[in-house]
């Protein structure tokens, strides 16, 4: 092992378990209908030049699903996502065309989420996320990867420093 690869291994281990909370803070705030948006996240490590670069990227939607919305007016593209969310919740087309509707109104009113969205939340909470779930993880990533320099020290500097030392 060298210390780039531990690097990459604690980066990575970091970010794997900061997507799980993410995934567990998600469910908790009620966005668990089809499992999709779970699905789609993706832990990237790559160099750029000299960087290591960690990414976690999932489905566009997250961006809506994570924070507070004012809408202004009923849009088309609001009514069609509703309609498609209705449709999976097993609504006939007129069912859930008139469901999709009621909540654009209700999303133009409250903003979004609804007060009636809370219902579906286990904490309380419906935005907010990205945050809750990675607010510690430079605590984390910090943690192991100090961690890993020191097994990496001592794994690969520490035996060669004995040796040059008991050739002294």
């Amino acid at each position: 092992m060298n210390l780039a690869s531990d690097y990459i291994e604690a980066l990575d281990g970091a970010l794997q378990g900061a997507t799980r909370a993410l995934i567990q803070e998600l469910e908790a705030q009620g966005h668990r209908n089809t499992g999709r948006l779970a699905a789609s996240f993706v832990v990237d490590i790559r160099f750029e030049g000299a960087k290591i670069v960690g990414e976690v990227s999932g489905l566009d939607y997250l961006d809506y699903v994570n924070r507070r919305t004012n809408h202004t007016r009923v849009a088309g593209a609001q009514v069609a996502g509703l309609y498609q969310w209705w449709k999976s919740k097993g609504l006939d087309d007129k069912q859930a065309r008139s469901a999709a509707f009621a909540v654009a109104v209700n999303q133009v009113k409250y903003g979004s989420p609804t007060p009636g969205a809370f219902r579906f939340s286990s904490n309380g909470k419906r935005t907010g996320a990205v945050e809750a779930a990675f607010s510690d993880v430079l605590t984390d990533i910090g943690n192991v990867l100090s961690a890993a320099v020191a097994t990496s020290i001592s794994a690969n500097f520490t035996p060669q420093l004995n040796r040059s030392i008991k050739n002294s």
